[in-house]
């Protein structure tokens, strides 16, 4: 129970920090030390960046510079700046908004030292160097994250794979999304049909010996280690039938394939009716034995069952 708790709080309490962590303000002001000297003065020309790499919108914005800094604004990137006195305003700076200002710094060099404050409505800002230093805790959020992604999720998936699955990550999504390689379509296969447990099957007995149900192989096509087979079953009876059907391949295990790809489900035919589906089996090429069984499933209403086994052979 006490784990339990404790669990909850510790929970609890980092929802909130990443809440506040992005909630929170961060507003700077990028001076570097970096200035031209001007023919037209005895003075400096400064490049100031005004941002705000916050989440959220600052409102009224001021850059306050000492009294003894005399400056006129040469250019600015932000149409609603404003000069009042030894204050540059600004109404409004948006969440990632940047603002640029070139100023005339008269009678002195300027220095850091110079700017006595840079505040909105709800924050206090600072004066960094470099746009490197003007950084918020939220992009921590972010790129920890990403980290995630780009190292330890493809180490996972590639160690669960590859122990699992006896197949390289690569291999796997090459298998399951058919992207690279090439295919080939088989032929001079075998295809053996079994009726079991005919003696219980009643009305069904027979039914794949004289076609009333047909189990019919259209292709085969290898990529890889994997096997897709287009199987067409048709429903040459009188009566409704539900059907479903799975494969395996002899080597013992399933490689990249789910368990899913190997099976149809169960589906319903009604009397002439017919339906294609393709299964996937996992048979290396370079087995010496390759084969796959199949397990066919067929019901009538009524309740009589027909289990017809199938043998691939290559």
């Amino acid at each position: 129970m006490l784990t339990t708790i404790g669990t909850t709080v510790i929970g609890a309490l980092c929802i909130a920090a990443i809440f506040a962590a992005l909630k929170s303000r961060w507003l700077y002001v990028i001076a570097p030390r970096f200035y031209l000297n001007t023919p037209l003065s005895d003075g400096q020309i400064v490049s100031l960046t005004i941002t705000n790499v916050g989440l959220l919108a600052e409102e009224d914005v001021a850059l306050t510079m000492r009294p003894g800094c005399k400056f006129e604004l040469i250019a600015t990137s932000k149409s609603t700046l404003a000069v009042n006195g030894n204050t540059l305003s600004i109404p409004k700076l948006a969440r990632a908004e940047s603002v640029n200002v070139l100023l005339l710094i008269e009678g002195k060099s300027f220095d850091q030292s110079d700017i006595d404050s840079i505040e909105s409505k709800a924050a206090k800002g600072q004066v960094v160097e470099s746009k490197e230093k003007a950084t918020a805790i939220w992009q921590s959020f972010v790129v920890l994250p990403i980290l995630i992604a780009a190292l330890v999720v493809p180490f996972v998936f590639g160690t669960i794979v590859g122990s699992e699955m006896q197949v390289s990550a690569p291999q796997y999504l090459n298998e399951k999304l058919e992207i690279f390689g090439q295919s080939k379509q088989l032929a001079g296969y075998k295809n053996d049909l079994t009726e079991k447990y005919a003696s219980l099957s009643g009305p069904l007995a027979g039914a794949t010996k004289d076609r009333r149900i047909a189990i019919d192989v259209q292709e085969i096509v290898r990529r890889g280690d994997v096997l897709t087979i287009s199987i067409k079953i048709s429903n040459n009876s009188k009566q409704i039938i539900v059907a479903e059907a799975n494969l395996e391949g002899a080597s013992g295990g399933r490689g990249p394939l789910d368990w899913t790809d190997s099976r149809s489900g169960s589906f319903a035919l009604s009397p002439s009716e017919s339906k294609s589906f393709r299964l996937k089996v996992y048979v290396p090429e370079q087995n010496s034995v390759k084969l796959i069984q199949g397990q066919y499933n067929f019901k009538v209403p009524g309740g009589a069952e027909l289990t017809v086994a199938q043998m691939l052979t290559f």
